[in-house]
């Protein structure tokens, strides 16, 4: 029930009429943390997505009670990897379950906006000492989000990465529906 649910509210905002340039549907803006473990590998991405008011108002239309919102969200995303991708030297590393889900509707100004939370454990931990080159990768394959950073500050690194790397954010020209229109990397010395 849940999955048809969250597939019927897919296919609704797919028949909106609310369509964005390059076809997009809503957008979703993003801040990221990346984290550090006791053993100074990296460990985890902490996420917060912020979407857009056409999408949380087409989410609240299907379900005002927010715990089971989360739910559906959760369930549905998490087929898809949460579209974010982890690269480094040219290899994708295997993310966990995606934990620590925090659904918020938060108000701005006339606007009702929602805000979903979460950690993204990172299964093929990577000691920090030899990261050279970290991509984020935040695409939508089947079209429907544009995911995007509003500032290279909503890109945190830990403590412990903050001594060597820093976080680079490029706008690309061009991009295709369902890719990510930005390049982002972390770059340690």
């Amino acid at each position: 029930m849940i999955k048809s649910l969250v597939s019927g509210l897919f296919l609704l905002l797919v028949t909106s009429q609310t369509v964005l340039a390059h076809g997009i549907h809503y957008e979703v803006q993003l801040i990221s943390e990346l984290q550090v473990n006791n053993q100074r590998q990296l460990s985890a991405i902490k996420m917060s997505w912020l979407y857009n008011q056409e999408a949380s108002e087409d989410f609240l239309k299907g379900q005002t009670n927010l715990g089971i919102l989360s739910k559906q969200l959760i369930s549905d995303l998490q087929r898809f990897n949460f579209f974010t991708q982890l690269e480094v030297e040219n290899k994708i590393l295997l993310s966990g379950k995606a934990q620590d889900f925090v659904l918020k509707l938060l108000k701005e100004g006339d606007s009702s906006l929602l805000e979903l939370t979460f950690t993204l454990p990172i299964k093929s931990k990577i000691d920090i000492k030899t990261l050279r080159q970290l991509k984020l990768n935040h695409a939508d394959p089947t079209g429907m989000a544009l995911f995007y950073y509003d500032k290279p500050q909503d890109i945190f690194l830990a403590e412990e990465l903050k001594r060597n790397c820093s976080a680079e954010l490029r706008e690309k020209k061009e991009f295709a529906v369902g890719e990510f229109p930005q390049t982002v990397s972390i770059n340690c010395q």
